[in-house]
């Protein structure tokens, strides 16, 4: 373990009163614990933890999560970023190459300086 400034650092190698000022865990701590923290992310973990951290959703097992995102209201932090697409609708025409429209933001409308 190269982390002393961690939990788990502090809880293996300092002295019991410093153990002391930690708060004990909610659950009971498996037993197994150091090798896991030890063991690297997969890829799909990786991919996970990095979307609830750019999108500031929940991060756990699915069932958790679902339960998690009903109960504080955290569907916008789980759905597809964007407007979502108009189900059976063809695309409007962007009005490109028609007379009288912009080409862009520097192009100005008739009749205006």
């Amino acid at each position: 373990m190269d982390w002393p400034w961690c939990s788990l650092w502090a809880r293996e190698h300092t002295p019991d009163e410093l153990r002391a000022i930690l708060s004990p865990w909610p659950v009971e701590r498996p037993a197994d614990w150091a090798r896991h923290v030890e063991e690297p992310l997969t890829r799909r973990e990786l991919e996970k933890v990095e979307a609830s951290l750019k999108r500031g959703g929940p991060l756990g097992d699915e069932a958790w999560t679902s339960r998690t995102v009903r109960k504080r209201g955290l569907e916008h932090t789980v759905r597809p970023e964007g407007r979502p697409s108009k189900p059976d609708q063809p695309r409007k025409a962007t009005g490109a190459g028609k007379p009288g429209r912009s080409k862009g933001p520097q192009a100005k409308r008739p009749g205006r300086a």
